[in-house]
C-alpha cells in the first residue's frame, strides 16, 4: 500500500488534540484535515473524497454513531465512493459503539497507544482501496475496454508499463473485415456502423479483464492484452475464429465479409528507465500503417519492439 496517496479527515472538537493527531497521522505519510464537528465534517465530505475518516463520538451538532449512519446513507443513495470510518471514543462511548451498528469500520478506545492507532488507520486505507477496487470492477463495462485512434497511444502506453511491470510479453490480435468497404457501398453507413457495434460488442466478450479492444480504421481492429505468451495468442484467435466467424455468417451473411484474424506476441527489448514515448510511438505508426493497408501480416508472429520499431524476432 502507497500511504502517501491516502487522505483522511479528523473529525475533532478539542484543537490541541485535534493538532496532535493531525501531527501523527502527517508522520506516517497520509494527508490529514480536521474538521471542528459532525456537520462540518459532512460539509467537508461534500467537497472532497477521503479514504478514511477519524470520528470523535463527542457530539458535534450530532453524534458520531449518527455520523456514521449519514455517511453510509449517502454512499448508497448518492453512489459515492466507500469511506472508511473509524469511531474514537472513550469507555463510556462502548456500548454505544458496539450496538448501535452505525456501519463504521472500526473504533479506538482512548488511551490508546500511537502504533495501535496507526496499525487501525492503516489497515483500514487499505481495506477501502481493497473495496473501491472491487466496486470499479464490478461497474465495469465492455466500453470501459474500448479506444479509438484518438486513444491508442494512451492505451498501448498502459500495455506496455503493465508489461514492463510483470516481466512479460503483450500480444496483439489484428482483426480484419474483409470485404468491408465493399459492403458499405452497397448497404450503407449506417449497416456498417451497426456490424461495427456488433463486432466490438462480440470482441468484448473474448476479453480478460485488463484487455482492451479498439477500432484502428474501417474493418480493421485490434485487441491489446498483456501477460499473453504466443500459445495463448493461438488460443485467443482459434476461439473468436469459430464463434465470431459464426455469428457473422449468421447475423450479417449477406453483406459477404470474410473474418481475418493474425496477431503479433511482443517482446520488449529497450531501455525501460527511459522514456516510453518513442517505443509506443512506432508501435502506434506500424498498427494504424496496418490499418490502412500499408503494413500486411499472416498468421501469428514473434516481433520484437525496440525504439526503432518493430523487427520479426
Amino acid at each position: 500500500m502507497n500511504e502517501q496517496n491516502n487522505k483522511v479527515l479528523l473529525i475533532e472538537p478539542d484543537p490541541d488534540i485535534a493538532e496532535e493527531y493531525r501531527s501523527l497521522l502527517s508522520s506516517w505519510g497520509l494527508g490529514a484535515d480536521r474538521a471542528a464537528n459532525h456537520l462540518q465534517g459532512l460539509s467537508r465530505m461534500e467537497d472532497g473524497t477521503f479514504d478514511v475518516v477519524l470520528v470523535s463520538m463527542e457530539p458535534g451538532g450530532i453524534e458520531g454513531s449518527e455520523f456514521c449512519k449519514l455517511v453510509r446513507r449517502r454512499e448508497k443513495t448518492r453512489n459515492k465512493a466507500y469511506t472508511g470510518l473509524v469511531l474514537l471514543g472513550e469507555n463510556r462511548h462502548l456500548d454505544a459503539i458496539v450496538n448501535r451498528c452505525s456501519g463504521a469500520d472500526d473504533f479506538l478506545i482512548k488511551p490508546f497507544l500511537q502504533a495501535e492507532m496507526k496499525w487501525r488507520v492503516l489497515n483500514c486505507c487499505d481495506k477501502v482501496v481493497k473495496l473501491r477496487q472491487l466496486r470499479d470492477y464490478l461497474h465495469r463495462t465492455p466500453e470501459d475496454n474500448r479506444f479509438g485512434t484518438n486513444r491508442l497511444h494512451l492505451f498501448l502506453k498502459q500495455i506496455v508499463k503493465r508489461t514492463i511491470r510483470i516481466s512479460s510479453r503483450l500480444s496483439i490480435l489484428l482483426i480484419d473485415l474483409k470485404g468491408f468497404e465493399l459492403a458499405e457501398i452497397g448497404y450503407g453507413p449506417v449497416t456498417l456502423l451497426n456490424l461495427e457495434e456488433y463486432v466490438l460488442d462480440h470482441l468484448c466478450r473474448f476479453l480478460r479483464s485488463d484487455d482492451q479492444v479498439g477500432r484502428l480504421g474501417k474493418g480493421r481492429y485490434c485487441v491489446l492484452a498483456a501477460d499473453l505468451q504466443l500459445s495463448g495468442l493461438q488460443r485467443l484467435k482459434d476461439r473468436m475464429e469459430g464463434e465470431l466467424s459464426n455469428s457473422l455468417s449468421r447475423e450479417y451473411g449477406y453483406l459477404d465479409i470474410e473474418l481475418g484474424l493474425h496477431g503479433l506476441t511482443v517482446t520488449l527489448d529497450f531501455d525501460f528507465s527511459s522514456d516510453l514515448e518513442t517505443p509506443v510511438a512506432a508501435l502506434v505508426e506500424w498498427l494504424l500503417n496496418w490499418a490502412d493497408g500499408q503494413r500486411e501480416v499472416e498468421g501469428l508472429n514473434p516481433v520484437v519492439l525496440t525504439t526503432d520499431g518493430l523487427c520479426l524476432s
